[in-house]
Formats: C-alpha cells, sequence, structure tokens
C-alpha cells in the first residue's frame, strides 16, 4: 500500500538525461512536461489553454498595467511562449526554420485562410506557396509546446501576428517578387473578383442569400489590408528609403479610384488603407470628391470614408486636410443628408466633433483649431453657417471616435510602431 502523500506537486523540467524510471515511491507525486507533440496515453493529462481573463489578472497583479494586461493577454492567447516574445523576450523562435519559407510568408501575408475555400487557396499559390503544403506545416505547427498557429475551423491562422512580424517583417521586405504578387493579390481580392461591385445593395444581399456569391474568406481579405499597414509601419530600412512605406503608398493610389462604387465596396477596409498612406489616402478622396457626380460625393453610403478620416483626424499633420474635405462633402450634400452612426447628421457633425471646444475628437491645440473653423467659414460660407449651428446645438451625448493605439481601439500594428508617420508625400 502507498502511503498517502500531503506534500506538494513536484513540477519537473524536462532534460535530456531525465530517466523516468528513478521515480520511486519515496519521490512523491511528479509531473513531467511533455509538451504538444507528445504521443496521446491514457494516463497523459493534456491541459488547456489559459484562459485570457485569468492570465490578465496574473499580469495586471504583477504590476501591468490592466489596458497593457488585457492586450497581452488577447494577443498571446494564453500561449505563454508566444506571452514571453510579446514582452520583449528576443531568443528566435525554433519553429520558424522548420516551416518553409514560402509558406511561412505567405500565412504572414494573408494572417488567417480556410484550406477548404477554393478562392483563398487560389490567393495562397498567388503568393507562391502550396496550399496543401501549408496545411501540412500548419498541422505540424500546432502540436509544437511554443506553436504560433492554431486552427479555429474552418481557419488557420497566427496566435498572434505581432509576434511573428518581427522575426520575418525582413525576410519580407527584402523578397521584391513576393511584394509584387502581393500587391497584385491585394487588387484581386479587393477589387477585381469582388462580386458585389456591380450590382445593387439589394442585388448583392439577395445573391448572398441564394449562395450566388462566393468569395474569398473574410479573414483572409481582412489579413491582406491589415499586411499593407504592416508594411507601410515597418522600422526595416533598405537602401535609405522605407520600402514598405512606398509599396503601401502606391497600393492605395491604385486602389481608390475616383468612382463611388469603389469607394463603398471598399467599406472598413478604408480605414486601414488611410492609415496605410494618409496623404495618398487623402488626395485620392478630394480627387473623388471633385469628380462630380460619380465621386464619392455622390456616394450613397459614405460610413467607411467617414470612419477612415475619423482616424486621421487625430494626427494634426493630417487635421486641416480632413476637416476641408468634409466641408466639400457638406457642400454636395444637398437635402439628401447622409447618416452615419459615427458622423450622425453628415460630414457637419464630423467636423463638429473634431474641433469640439472641450472634447475634440483630435490632437489639435486650441488655436490650431478656431484657425481651421476661420478656414472653413472663409472657404464655404454656406457650410461654415451650419457648422456654426451646430456649435449652438445642445450636444451633450457626443459619439467618439477610437484613438488609434490606445486601449479600446485594437491596433494591428506591430510593436515599437507609430501611427503618425511622416506624411508619405515628402518620400516622393
Amino acid at each position: 500500500m502507498h502511503q498517502a502523500y500531503d506534500g506538494p506537486i513536484l513540477l519537473l523540467p524536462r532534460f535530456d538525461d531525465f530517466d523516468p524510471g528513478e521515480i520511486n515511491d519515496h519521490t512523491g507525486p511528479v509531473v513531467i512536461p511533455l509538451g504538444g507533440d507528445a504521443p496521446q496515453r491514457a494516463h497523459f493529462i493534456r491541459l488547456p489553454p489559459i484562459a485570457w481573463r485569468s492570465l490578465a489578472q496574473v499580469l495586471s497583479e504583477h504590476g501591468a498595467e490592466r489596458g497593457k494586461a488585457s492586450l497581452l493577454a488577447r494577443e498571446s492567447d494564453g500561449n505563454l511562449a508566444v506571452l514571453q516574445r510579446l514582452c520583449g523576450y528576443e531568443e528566435r523562435p525554433a519553429w520558424i526554420d522548420s516551416m518553409p519559407s514560402a509558406e511561412r510568408m505567405a500565412l504572414l501575408l494573408v494572417d488567417a485562410w480556410s484550406p477548404k475555400n477554393p478562392f483563398d487557396r487560389q490567393v495562397i499559390k498567388a503568393l507562391g506557396a502550396d496550399p496543401e503544403a501549408l496545411e501540412r506545416a500548419c498541422t505540424v505547427l500546432a502540436n509544437r509546446e511554443d506553436t504560433p498557429v492554431k486552427y479555429s475551423p474552418p481557419f488557420w491562422r497566427w496566435v498572434a501576428r505581432t509576434d511573428v512580424w518581427p522575426y520575418l517583417e525582413r525576410e519580407l521586405l527584402v523578397n521584391e517578387s513576393l511584394l509584387d504578387r502581393f500587391e497584385e493579390v491585394m487588387l484581386e481580392v479587393l477589387v477585381r473578383s469582388n462580386p458585389r461591385q456591380h450590382i445593387s445593395q439589394e442585388e448583392s444581399i439577395v445573391a448572398a442569400v441564394r449562395g450566388e456569391i462566393q468569395e474569398h474568406s473574410s479573414l483572409l481579405r481582412a489579413g491582406l489590408v491589415t499586411s499593407l499597414l504592416y508594411i507601410s509601419k515597418s522600422q526595416s530600412v533598405l537602401s535609405g528609403v522605407t520600402t514598405g512605406h512606398l509599396r503601401a503608398r502606391r497600393v492605395v493610389q491604385r486602389l481608390l479610384e475616383p468612382a463611388w462604387q469603389r469607394w463603398v465596396n471598399l467599406g472598413t477596409d478604408l480605414e486601414y488603407l488611410a492609415l496605410a498612406a494618409p496623404a495618398a489616402f487623402l488626395s485620392a478622396a478630394e480627387f473623388s470628391v471633385n469628380h462630380g457626380e460619380s465621386g464619392v460625393a455622390a456616394s450613397p453610403d459614405q460610413g467607411g470614408l467617414f470612419r477612415a478620416l475619423g482616424h486621421l483626424a487625430w494626427d494634426s499633420d493630417h487635421l486641416a486636410r480632413v476637416v476641408h474635405l468634409l466641408a466639400d462633402l457638406a457642400s454636395h450634400e444637398g437635402e439628401n443628408r447622409i447618416q452615419d452612426s459615427q458622423f450622425r447628421g453628415g460630414p457637419i457633425d464630423g467636423i463638429f466633433r473634431m474641433l469640439h471646444p472641450w472634447t475634440p475628437q483630435s490632437r489639435a491645440t486650441c488655436g490650431q483649431r478656431i484657425e481651421l473653423l476661420r478656414a472653413v467659414f472663409a472657404r464655404r460660407p454656406a457650410v461654415g453657417w451650419r457648422l456654426g449651428l451646430a456649435f449652438l446645438r445642445d450636444y451633450s451625448n457626443l459619439i467618439f471616435t477610437s484613438l488609434p493605439g490606445e486601449e479600446g481601439w485594437a491596433s494591428p500594428l506591430p510593436p515599437g510602431t507609430t501611427l503618425n508617420p511622416a506624411s508619405d508625400e515628402t518620400l516622393a
């Protein structure tokens, strides 16, 4: 009969020369960590992932600011190896060299993909990788103790792309041919293969219900747009030129045609395009606004554009262009007022919130905001009059835009990057 043991459980690290046969009755209960790649046996216990809320609480209790603790816990998805790297542990992960270069680069750019979606598979091929090889690599990596990927049916995706990006960005940026393919894939996925761009919104809804619209996974589409943002903010500098920033500017210029249908179909993607190349985005928007009845001023849905401008307004370098662009939109409104959840009465309300006296949705100083108001009154008197009336109303229930990079806004940027780079026009 074994004697009852009421001491602590012993957690032993796994050493190459450790002999489990040395364990005996006098040793007490022993827990030997084997890792996720160990074969499953009856007496093995597979531990579930750590719940992110519990992990966030532990991090907060040990000194991490609550918002930062919550962000780290969510991004690591309970994986302690990933958490280490997100906290600054710089050792190159062993899994990188075990995954073929073409496949890891393709997954880096799409972030998530479904092997069951033929359109997703076409994108993986277009990026120079083999979908079957990528699926096998993801399956193998998922069983590693420090796995960087996870399977959320039907998608394979990174646990946290902010974890892997610093290790792979230079390999990506020196590969001009891959970046060229990425640029064409962006155009194909966001524009050319979009079956909704040539039909009305009502027809699009009916076609989706009937199953007549087949397209790329929404996660893959979002991953591509976010990759462009990552590339634009990359800290790697090659031959004295920030290659990623120039690449992002060119993609944005190619994507944003004057026709309002293009802006409507891009929808929420506009927010990421604006942050990737602010000056190029504003130039394209200004050109489209002044493009007559076919431009974005005639669009029945300007929500995506409004939200993108709301993000850019936080940067005082872009605020003046944003305000004048909204004033131009307001001058084209006519009686068909455009409603939006963030810009309740259209562009007038957008300007009002950005230049508000005590809760401005921008970083501009009081003096800068006053000068902008004067400029709007001088340039667009009719718009200025409506804006003045807005300031006289009771606006106690303001709706706030999110400040990129702060708590409440899920920043897709790699650690250490900024959302307020020098204007991309300075690199021309």
